[in-house]
């Protein structure tokens, strides 16, 4: 009986099985220049107590069917404080006279608080066919705080573990475009993070935008 050699080949990358040259290790090392410098607050994780920015709250009771008016939209304005703040604290509402006016056109002012920050609203009497009326409540400012400010970053960010923000006061009111506009408005809020190229690791810079939605991060 006559034998033939078997000659196994391999086209493939990488041999056979365990006859295959395994990968060399990255000979590359890691930058170790760092270019700019680190804001002052670390942001290391989630921020306590915050549920996000414009996250409905469970700490707001719900209003009876036979809620007035008024306490319909202090309501609503407590709740929209809570929102936009985004994590708990002391909110209060008030409006002029205790009292909302109903008139086609007519404007009552009124006033929400968090933690002490006043930020007034203004509610518009709208006449609507078949003689009802829409109200519709706007704030003059945004209430943020650093913290759902902090959030909204980090949440963006991960799974980075090198974020900077620059120290932002506890409570701050910012602009905001109005429902449905397109403009997007500079809070002069800035945050960074550490990112790693070829020959150095950048602090790289990211801004604070509001939008008719809520906020927004640019380079």
């Amino acid at each position: 009986m006559r034998w033939l050699p078997i000659v196994l080949v391999c086209v493939f990358a990488g041999g056979c099985g365990a006859f295959g040259t395994p990968p060399r290790p990255s000979t590359v090392p890691p930058p170790t220049r760092t270019v700019g410098t680190p804001l002052p607050v670390e942001i290391t994780g989630p921020q306590p107590e915050v549920r996000g920015y414009g996250t409905d709250h469970e700490t707001e009771p719900p209003l009876a069917p036979s809620a007035s008016l008024l306490d319909r939209m202090l309501g609503n304005i407590r709740l929209s404080t809570l929102r936009s703040a985004g994590a708990p604290g002391t909110i209060t509402a008030s409006c002029e006279g205790d009292v909302i006016r109903t008139e086609p056109g007519a404007v009552t002012r009124c006033t929400g608080t968090y933690n002490g920050v006043a930020v007034p609203w203004t509610i518009r009497a709208n006449a609507r066919s078949g003689g009802l009326t829409e109200f519709v409540s706007l704030p003059e400012r945004t209430l943020l705080t650093n913290k759902v400010i902090y959030q909204e970053f980090f949440q963006r960010n991960q799974p980075s573990e090198n974020l900077r923000c620059q120290a932002i006061p506890e409570v701050v009111l910012v602009h905001k475009p109005i429902p449905g506009s397109t403009t997007e408005i500079d809070t002069g809020f800035r945050c960074q993070v550490l990112y790693s190229g070829q020959d150095a690791r950048v602090w790289t810079e990211q801004r604070l935008f509001m939008n008719s939605m809520g906020m927004v991060w640019k380079p």
